[in-house]
């Protein structure tokens, strides 16, 4: 069964077509090469018809109080889908810009999850799981001890080309998709902002081929919208 969104976004993209530009009291204006003003895109051309802007405002109007009706049902994702497509018909609309705009910092702010990473571990579970396509934002604090030690002749050693794609000692994540292998690991640092690509458990580290030598342990502070997992653990 189709939820009432569903329906009436279907009619809306149906009826105007998928990204219209269209202010209220406003036709569409095409420039004099075919494409839309302060854009490189074909506009579709709209009569100068006072009815049919009425329309859209009618077809938005009833969308907002969908949207509405979702997040009193603490529905976010659902009210976000809906003031997506008001702004993609209306780019013009406030109302339904800020509310998309507020409920995106909502899912910045939904949780937050304080825990240590100690230099000497491989892969150590954050205990939660990252949802794809929500945000998250990973702060790291303090100081942790790099610790390389080899018995070299003059040649020297040469850096393992494993090692120089971040710096040594940083502090590097990688999600655990539950497929046959974990995600290519990513460089945090002090502060990294992700968006997930896939669902997975968030496991971090030093960056470095053997931890065991290192000491020490960093804070870190994990905010945004994820799942609690206290059942995985380190790999």
């Amino acid at each position: 069964m189709f939820k009432k969104s569903t329906f009436l976004l279907m009619v809306l993209l149906l009826t105007f077509g998928i990204q219209t530009s269209v202010s209220w009291g406003q036709p569409g204006r095409r420039s004099k090469g075919g494409n839309a003003e302060g854009k490189n895109r074909a506009m579709p051309d709209l009569p100068n018809d006072p009815k049919l802007i009425r329309i859209h405002k009618a077809f938005a109007d009833e969308a907002m109080k969908i949207a509405r009706d979702y997040e009193r049902d603490r529905d976010f994702d659902s009210a976000m889908a809906v003031y997506g497509q008001v702004v993609r018909l209306i780019p013009e609309h406030t109302d339904a810009k800020t509310r998309l705009n507020l409920l995106r910092e909502r899912e910045k702010q939904a949780d937050r999850i304080l825990l240590k990473v100690d230099a000497a571990k491989t892969w150590q579970s954050t205990g939660i799981r990252l949802i794809q396509n929500k945000p998250v934002t990973i702060l790291s604090k303090g100081t942790w001890t790099f610790t390389l030690q080899e018995e070299l002749g003059t040649d020297g050693m040469a850096i393992p080309k494993e090692l120089k794609e971040f710096n040594l000692g940083s502090l590097v994540g990688r999600i655990d998709t539950g497929e046959s292998t974990m995600e290519k690991p990513f460089v945090i640092g002090t502060k990294k902002e992700l968006i997930p690509k896939k669902s997975g458990v968030l496991y971090l580290q030093m960056f470095d081929l053997d931890v065991s030598d290192n000491e020490g342990e960093i804070d870190v502070q994990i905010t945004g919208t994820f799942q609690r997992d206290p059942r995985s653990r380190n790999k």
